[in-house]
């Protein structure tokens, strides 16, 4: 099978960090007032010195700031679509991880 840009060596003991460029997506239509949450995975597939291919995929939900004092410290997952920019910070989401 011919090499990708993702599609790389890994030897034991070796630690390599991807560089992960800005990608594009769609998103279903979603109605004005419409409560929601944001979740993207981010994967990386390699192959180990024998061949074998091998992929890992971790997820992450953007939290945005919020007065709630149950989101004090991390802030509030689900917003409302109202058609304003949204500012806010992705965290790893819990078992959002997999690994083949």
């Amino acid at each position: 099978m011919g090499k990708t840009p993702m599609d790389f060596p890994l030897p034991p003991g070796i630690e390599k960090s991807p560089q992960i460029r800005q990608s594009a997506m769609t998103l279903p239509p979603l109605n004005e007032g419409e409560t929601v949450q944001f979740y993207v995975a981010e994967c990386v597939y390699y192959s180990d010195d024998s061949g074998a291919k091998h992929g890992t995929c971790d997820t992450y939900r953007l939290n945005l700031p919020s007065s709630d004092p149950l989101d004090k410290f991390g802030g509030s997952p689900s917003f409302t679509c109202d058609g304003t920019p949204k500012m806010g910070i992705f965290t790893e989401s819990i078992g959002g991880h997999c690994q083949n």
